[in-house]
């Protein structure tokens, strides 16, 4: 396939005049062995001088013929399928020793993180989580710039992965502009990002190829495709459908067996990640043999517009948060002093609601379970001064005791098993302190149990008036500024 081409592109070099070691540095630069180069021009010369000794004509001087106007098309899917498939046979086991280091980081160190992560989140399991996760798309990275030289030197694996290491830094400052410039089309629309996916695609090749860095490369690899845009995405696309085809294996057998899924997925994922680098980099051989000049010109292309697509790429990624933030907590406006203060207040509030759901929840399961039909008739509060503010005095206690000697009087420890909601009572995330301004005696939860058995209502302050609006307001009750849920909400009352 490669000799067939190489004496094509010889031939077509020598009918437009120029010169042998011309088109032998265009060739070589294009990836061609320069030993064949030589051979097939040898061959070319010596046809040239049988042809005109046989009609007895001396040495013609060469002249440049007309280019042609129609460039050449590119070789077809299933000849650059089945061309993958036996230089992937060829190189198998040293493209899979380099890509079998991201996936040994992935099956011993992310999964397990994330799994851990997903059953007790934690800051700590999350910073672990997506350390891994970092880890690994280095890795992975350098594994494929590995393999590219693998494939363009013939290289084993220890010497892939040391010249992969020794321009690793080149590499992921080319990885960050073409993310940066693809976010940067992400805000201008989805099209734009898969103009420039097609276009970018051979970076990592023009760089291992021709030691083009930062936009130098990306606008290479964009050279390379001009023309043969659609050509190299249907490509691309058509071994995109072949691989979901393959993933949607993989989830059936993953619905019969899980570990038997997961294993079959890490296998292919193996397979399937190198033969997708073997395929780019012989659509990359095609292109660079259908332009071999464009391996010694200029880059021709305009950086302006890509610039100014990074920046625009920085500047989401940067607004995209403090957007993010300002909708989830309803301000819009900067992250002054203020706003914070009222994110904090959010963040207690909802604490609030979940304790107070908590606390309703194993009050009914307590009333459910127990024969006792008496309970401790009172105002009791988590904090505070004593006075409540819907009227009476609160018993104050901190004690957090579900044994009955906590500050609410109930004995949940008496339920066959414990309570499944209380491991202890719930404690205002500003107990006593001096930030909350709800009541005089500051924020504090408080419950009343009625005198008739199995009335009760528990009270929970609200800080902030989003959830004040959202919550106190609807609830049912008669306090403004509380939070009221219990079995007796509809009543007007709000002393024992």
């Amino acid at each position: 396939m490669d000799s067939d081409n190489l004496r094509a592109l010889v031939e077509d070099f020598k009918e437009k005049g120029n010169s042998d070691e011309s088109i032998v540095k265009l060739l070589t630069a294009a990836g061609y062995s320069e030993e064949k180069v030589r051979e097939y021009l040898g061959q070319r010369e010596g046809q040239d001088v049988a042809a005109n000794s046989s009609n007895g004509d001396p040495d013609p001087i060469t002249s440049p013929t007309p280019s042609k106007n129609r460039l050449p098309p590119m070789m077809g899917f299933v000849g650059l399928f089945n061309g993958t498939v036996e230089l992937f046979k060829e190189r198998i086991w040293v493209l899979l020793g380099i890509y079998i280091f991201p996936i040994l980081l992935s099956v011993l160190v992310f999964s397990p993180l994330v799994s851990n992560f997903s059953r007790s989140p934690s800051v700590s399991s999350g910073v672990a989580a997506a350390a891994a996760f970092l880890v690994f798309i280095l890795l992975n990275s350098l594994a494929g710039l590995g393999m590219v030289y693998s494939l363009k030197d013939q290289s084993n694996i220890a010497q892939s992965y040391g010249k992969a290491w020794r321009s690793v830094l080149n590499y992921y400052w080319i990885l960050l502009l073409s993310f940066l410039i693809g976010f940067g089309g992400l805000v201008m629309g989805v099209i734009p990002v898969f103009i420039f996916g097609v276009w970018f695609v051979f970076a990592i090749y023009v760089y291992a190829f021709q030691g083009q860095k930062g936009i130098n490369a990306l606008l290479r690899s964009k050279e390379y495709v001009t023309n043969y845009w659609w050509d190299v995405a249907w490509r691309l696309f058509l071994l995109g459908i072949i691989f979901w085809v393959i993933d949607l294996v993989i989830r059936f057998l993953s619905s019969l067996s899980l570990d038997l899924g997961l294993i079959i997925s890490y296998i292919v994922q193996l397979v399937t990640v190198p033969f997708a680098v073997t395929f780019e980099y012989l659509i990359f051989r095609n292109l660079m043999e259908i332009k071999p000049q464009l391996a010694e010109s200029k880059i021709s292309g305009r950086k302006g517009f890509f610039v100014f697509s990074a920046w625009l790429g920085v500047a989401a990624i940067i607004a995209i948060p403090i957007l993010a933030l300002n909708f989830l907590f309803g301000s819009f406006g900067s992250l002054s002093q203020p706003s914070v203060s009222v994110i904090y207040q959010q963040a207690r509030d909802s604490e609030r609601l979940q304790d107070a759901s908590t606390l309703n929840s194993a009050i009914s399961m307590w009333l459910a379970d127990v024969s006792t039909s008496t309970w401790e008739t009172g105002l009791y509060c988590s904090g505070g001064n004593g006075s409540f503010p819907g009227g009476g005095k609160c018993l104050v206690s901190e004690s957090t005791s579900t044994d009955g000697t906590g500050w609410v009087p109930i004995n949940f420890d008496a339920l066959q098993g414990g309570s499944p909601f209380l491991s202890g009572l719930p404690i205002d995330p500003a107990n006593n302190s001096s930030i909350c301004q709800v009541s005089p005696g500051g924020c504090f939860y408080a419950i009343r149990l009625d005198k008739t058995f199995g009335q009760y209502r528990i009270y929970v302050p609200l800080e902030s008036s989003k959830y004040q609006t959202q919550f106190g307001a609807v609830d049912g009750g008669n306090l403004a500024g509380w939070y009221e849920v219990g079995s007796d909400i509809s009543s007007t009352t709000t002393q024992p």
